[in-house]
């Protein structure tokens, strides 16, 4: 994780508190967890690179907070769709784990060209 100094740190949450933060549902050995993460890391691309490089280990649910819009939706569905288009844009192969997570979301296969080959 990035280290911030107090007032950089105090600054990027200040300018998260219009934005949408991300709550993921990672489920573990035993049972599903909510994973902490930074609220300033809590945006959706960097949720996304979490699920892509594997760094997730069977991501149940994304869930979306926007306290000023007085938004709380699950994005789980849409999150899946934008991994296997951005992979699929840049040919690039999933981790095995984003695989299995867009896979089960989608109820598809990937194309064989972003597969992780398992």
């Amino acid at each position: 994780m990035r280290r911030q100094t107090p007032n950089a740190r105090r600054h990027a949450l200040h300018q998260t508190s219009t934005l949408t933060l991300n709550l993921v549902v990672d489920e573990l050995e035993t049972c599903p967890v909510y994973r902490a993460a930074d609220e300033v890391e809590a945006n959706r691309d960097d949720v996304i690179r979490r699920i892509t490089e594997g760094q997730l280990n069977k991501t149940e649910r994304i869930i979306a907070f926007n306290t000023n819009e007085g938004l709380a939706r699950d994005t789980t569905e849409d999150i899946a769709n934008d991994i296997m288009h951005h992979a699929l844009r840049k040919a690039e192969q999933l981790s095995r784990s984003a695989q299995e997570f867009v896979e089960r979301v989608l109820k598809q296969d990937v194309p064989a060209r972003i597969s992780a080959g398992y």
